[in-house]
């Protein structure tokens, strides 16, 4: 394989360490980099400032629109996401109780989606827990005070439990069972759907294979409950790579499983929300699969942004 020319691989501090790695691991490549200096000098000119215009709710955005979003979506600021799109609400204890008031949310995925309902219990007092003894088992909580259920399970295969030999896999049909067993009647429900991380290691056929069939089935659940509010996780940034077997993954299928979602999605857009984070990921520099605390809760407040409707 010929070198890669420092013109085409310009690099920051965050990301040498890793494509070091990247290159020990993988036989006749040759990596030639060039780092960024760091002695770069930024001349900002005052100029006239104008108030910024008030921005929309996210849960008032067509869900058509969230497929289609501009290149830049926000900023951080002092560790806090600030959107470009839509207002988003500070992810508070209280926001959390009130959002999850009569609801039922299930979050359906990989390790990053039990991150997620792990973050979301520590707001949301459970009057019932379940939880397996697997480590990717379904886990439930239920707040009987709030009528509200928050339950993760993992994708069906392929799945990787790696050293963990004891994993649990639910279907989508499966899964969406468990949300309308779980709503009260009258109640909210709230579908997360996620793919990425075991996939890297399959032919791009496999994701597409699995998001098409999985296109099918939402596409009747939503026809039957159209009440019900379904939102895919799109596949975030992630600079830190890891071995399975001889392969190393990384985010460098990001941009194809996007584009997936998005072609085998065709006609269902208004049915459906996307939910990007790819934005929101680089712009924290997020170097682990799994996001930091910090950061999962800044990825939670645009979730809750978007299905949790008014500003309390």
């Amino acid at each position: 394989m010929p070198a890669l020319s420092d013109t085409q691989w310009p690099i920051t501090s965050v990301v040498r360490p890793f494509i070091a790695k990247l290159g020990k691991c993988c036989k006749n490549v040759t990596l030639s980099l060039r780092l960024i200096s760091n002695n770069i000098s930024i001349n900002v000119k005052e100029g006239t400032r104008k108030k910024p215009p008030a921005l929309r709710p996210c849960w008032s955005i067509p869900r058509r629109e969230t497929w289609y979003t501009s290149s830049r979506t926000g900023w951080f600021q002092n560790g806090t996401w600030q959107s470009d799109t839509c207002s988003l609400p500070d992810l508070t204890r209280q926001r959390v109780l009130n959002c999850m008031r009569n609801t039922t949310l299930v979050l359906q995925g990989d390790s990053n989606q039990r991150f997620w309902w792990d973050a979301i219990h520590r707001f949301l007092p459970c009057s019932y827990v379940h939880q397996e003894g697997a480590w990717h088992a379904p886990r439930l909580c239920q707040n009987y005070n709030l009528s509200s259920t928050l339950i993760f399970c993992s994708h069906a295969m392929p799945f990787s439990p790696g050293t963990h030999t004891d994993l649990v896999t639910v279907s989508l049909p499966q899964a969406l069972d468990k949300l309308l067993h779980h709503t009260p009647p009258g109640g909210k429900a709230v579908f997360v759907l996620h793919y990425y991380r075991h996939f890297t290691t399959y032919s791009l056929h496999v994701y597409r294979q699995r998001v098409r069939e999985a296109r099918r089935t939402l596409e009747q659940f939503v026809q039957l409950h159209p009440n019900v509010k379904v939102i895919i996780r799109a596949p975030h940034a992630s600079y830190q790579s890891r071995n399975v077997g001889k392969t190393v993954i990384g985010d460098e299928v990001v941009a194809a499983y996007t584009e997936v979602w998005k072609e085998e999605f065709v006609g269902l857009e208004d049915k459906v929300w996307f939910l990007d984070l790819w934005d929101v990921t680089v712009a924290a520099e997020s170097v682990p699969v799994h996001p930091a605390p910090s950061l999962t809760k800044e990825l939670l407040k645009v979730l809750f942004g978007y299905f949790c409707e008014g500003n309390m």
